[in-house]
């Protein structure tokens, strides 16, 4: 029977009208029964806070750290939560991913910014509420690689390349040259009739004409 992937997802309660948004995109892990996410809302009455939290992280195969502002500014959390990943990190026992949510000084901080971070380009989940959906649904997908897969990730952003603009086609002198040559027959309108008798000097040399008999050629250019 396969092991159990055990994931543990760390925030500040202040965002946790974000996270939810988060662990909504993340149902993929919900429904596979390999896959155990779990995290601090969890908790049920009678259950210890401290004693639980550290437990889970002490069973975790990979930490997901849902960073923002927030985050380094809750010293309980960094206290104790973090506390705890840092000694099993040392011990080489679990993954810890950084999930950049809110703008913020991340790279600043030593410890969070050696991780690998998503999204792929560094810039925050919520730096542009267009693409909110958009950045979770990539998060997603690369921890679905990462996690279940087992694979690593490229440098190359997704989004950048899927935002990318096309490039404007050129005008080609085919199109702006498409003007009929000698010996191309003329399909003569009534407006190109009167353009014809205003402006050309008749020759005596009827236009070849795919829809006017010669005779009416004749009578039209003299």
């Amino acid at each position: 029977m396969q092991k159990q992937v055990k994931i543990t997802l760390i925030y500040s309660q202040e965002d946790y009208k974000q996270v939810i948004d988060f662990k909504k995109h993340m149902y993929v892990f919900r429904s596979n029964k390999n896959l155990y996410l779990w995290d601090e809302s969890e908790i049920v009455a009678g259950e210890l806070w401290y004693e639980t939290i550290f437990s889970k992280i002490e069973q975790s195969d990979f930490v997901l750290l849902y960073i923002s502002k927030n985050f380094f500014w809750n010293d309980y959390l960094w206290d104790n939560h973090i506390e705890i990943i840092k000694q099993k990190e040392e011990s080489n026992n679990v993954r810890i991913i950084s999930i950049i949510g809110k703008p913020c000084d991340y790279k600043q901080d030593p410890f969070i910014s050696k991780f690998k971070c998503l999204p792929r380009d560094g810039q925050p989940i919520h730096n542009n509420n267009k693409l909110v959906d958009r950045k979770y649904t990539e998060v997603v997908n690369d921890l679905k690689l990462i996690i279940i897969d087992g694979k690593d990730i490229s440098s190359v952003n997704s989004i950048e390349v899927a935002l990318k603009p096309k490039s404007k086609r050129p005008i080609t002198n085919a199109k702006i040259n498409n003007v009929p040559t000698a010996g191309t027959a003329i399909v003569m309108t009534p407006a190109i009739i009167a353009i014809k008798q205003i402006f050309i000097k008749p020759t005596g040399t009827p236009f070849a004409c795919a829809t006017c008999s010669s005779s009416e050629l004749n009578n039209n250019g003299r």
